[in-house]
């Protein structure tokens, strides 16, 4: 049963090749958040220093979400663990992630390339919840990443039933000048590598700033890879009934609110 599981949840997630596609053009409707399904987003202290060292010893002291396998019963055996927290200011989203890993590697160099298909990445999936398009951000332990802008939130399913090619799929939808801001630290004796990202505002919102009230749905994901092994250890915040990524009726909500 576990060889199931893992073979249906690598089914469903790759990115390229295994997105399923949506039921309706709209997708379900978005019901009324359940309390523990809303992060709040705390904005960033006015005078705080927006500098690495600054903003991984504040985001560090937030609430994290751990991410999980809730598609499964219980965890696959190599699975580690992980979590995020994320904070905001009137330009900026943040998020900082820190992975146990015991294999820290991904050899992928250059912008937009399928890095997860090689080695470990964080994902960041994000949409403000009054838009349409919505954004896929993978970061490496070599702090290579891949940006992704999908107008709708069905264009990747139509992508594929109009005989869209999976190589063609970054050439698409990729955003082709880097826009995000990441560190990575590696921990190696530890085995824990810890990433802080900053995103631009005005990428996620067509120009516009962020508010206290804004909503955003989102999902932070995982790919652990493991030299030797055939496949990843996926993992993710949002509680998916399946292992599919993009199912955006079961992110989490994130709520901006003041200190």
């Amino acid at each position: 049963m576990a060889l199931i599981h893992k073979i249906r949840c690598l089914l469903f997630a790759s990115l390229l090749a295994t997105m399923p596609a949506e039921k309706s053009p709209a997708g379900p409707p978005e019901k009324a958040e359940a309390k523990e399904n809303v992060y709040l987003c705390r904005k960033l202290p006015e005078n705080a220093r927006h500098e690495g060292t600054s903003l991984r010893r504040i985001l560090s002291s937030r609430k994290a979400i751990n991410l999980n396998q809730s598609w499964l019963a219980t965890p696959e055996r190599r699975f580690a663990p992980a979590s995020a927290a994320a904070a905001w200011d009137g330009n900026d989203l943040y998020v900082y992630a820190t992975l146990q890993d015991h294999d820290i590697f991904n050899p992928s160099m250059g912008l937009n390339q399928p890095a997860y298909q090689r080695g470990d990445i964080f994902e960041i999936m994000v949409r403000p919840r009054n838009g349409e398009a919505y954004f896929e951000f993978h970061i490496t332990p070599s702090n290579q990443v891949l940006q992704l802008r999908f107008p709708r939130r069905t264009s990747l399913a139509r992508f594929r039933e109009s005989g869209g090619k999976p190589e063609d799929l970054i050439a698409t939808f990729q955003i082709a000048d880097r826009v995000l801001e990441s560190h990575v630290e590696i921990d190696s004796e530890r085995k824990i590598w810890t990433i802080l990202v900053k995103i631009p505002a005005s990428t996620i919102t067509s120009g516009a700033k962020l508010h206290a009230g804004d909503t955003l749905l989102f999902s932070f994901c995982r790919y652990d890879h493991t030299r030797g092994q055939q496949n990843p250890v996926l993992s993710s915040t949002s509680n998916h009934s399946v292992c599919s990524f993009h199912r955006q009726e079961e992110w989490r909500v994130m709520q901006l609110v003041d200190q």
